[in-house]
């Protein structure tokens, strides 16, 4: 099934006169999804493409849109116009992402903030996730920032928006938790990091490269992490941090560090990390511990095998 976008583009009827077309002559009838949106099959497609061909010829719209598929190429091929209707049989993931990103879009503008809810759900149970969180989540995420920032939604708005996110994000992740081995990936935020995008993002990534996470979520005490490594036999660390700096931050997460080193299981392999400037490799010099500075880089170590 296609969305009203994707059918206008393989016909080539703009949406303006392609709702207007089902409005006023019944050209189509398209199903619909649990929001209200248009549904078009393969055969409204073929159909509708047929249409605009012979409209553009100069045939009027109101005289052939009760027509049959097969009466429309029988008149297209009279006419000697192009009636090759080798559509794909399904859309590819980028054009896909980029429609539920723009149904995002507009979700936000007129906060209708089901269809966030509708669309995230979609995209996590149908997609490539490393496309997802690369085309539409984390784009998602910045227009949500620069929607409060220009004072376009309110912080109740944002936090609605967020929860809703957060909600689908962890159902994910634990979704794919099904057989925890020592070569499962624990994914924590350090102690005063609230901030859990990063955590959720970076588990979703592993998941995607067919890595079983073990999800402890934002602000995780180093003798928790401890703990559960020793409790799960897992071997790999992940500590995502947020980007907010300051002396006072610094010299917390110093500690912190030093303390996750040394109570870590002997042979674990730790690697801190920040989508951004922070320098966490300045508390990390003389520890066992790697760094990872954005998520493209996670996402090529992980593709390269290199974490």
């Amino acid at each position: 099934m296609y969305n009203i976008q994707l059918a206008s583009s393989l016909s080539g009827i703009n949406v303006h006169n392609l709702r207007a077309w089902e409005r006023r002559y019944s050209a189509v009838s398209p199903e619909r999804d649990s929001v209200g949106r248009r549904l078009y099959s393969k055969e409204h497609v073929e159909k509708l493409y047929l249409l605009n061909q012979l409209v553009k010829e100069g045939t009027a719209i109101r005289h052939i849109a009760s027509n049959t598929t097969e009466e429309l190429i029988s008149m297209a091929e009279s006419k000697g116009l192009e009636v090759d209707l080798s559509f794909e049989s399904k859309p590819n993931d980028e054009q896909e992402l980029e429609l539920s990103y723009n149904a995002v879009k507009l979700a936000l503008n007129f906060k209708k903030f089901d269809i966030i809810s509708h669309e995230l759900n979609k995209v996590l149970e149908n997609y490539d996730l490393r496309k997802v969180v690369f085309k539409m989540l984390i784009p998602s995420l910045f227009l949500l920032r620069d929607k409060l920032n220009a004072g376009e939604i309110s912080l109740e708005e944002k936090q609605t928006v967020v929860t809703i996110i957060k909600y689908y994000l962890r159902k994910k992740v634990f979704q794919n938790n099904v057989d925890l081995t020592k070569a499962s990936y624990l994914v924590a935020a350090p102690k005063g990091d609230t901030y859990e995008f990063q955590t959720l993002i970076a588990s979703l990534l592993l998941g995607a490269h067919n890595k079983q996470v073990i999800y402890l979520g934002a602000s995780v005490e180093a003798d928790v992490i401890a703990e559960t490594m020793a409790a799960t036999g897992s071997e790999n660390l992940i500590v995502w941090g947020s980007c907010q700096w300051d002396q006072t931050k610094g010299a917390q997460l110093g500690e912190y560090f030093q303390s996750l080193s040394a109570q870590a299981p002997k042979g674990a392999k730790i690697t801190v990390a920040c989508n951004g400037p922070a320098p966490y490799d300045f508390f990390i010099n003389d520890l066992e511990i790697s760094s990872v500075k954005s998520f493209e880089q996670f996402d090529h170590k992980l593709q390269s095998n290199t974490l």
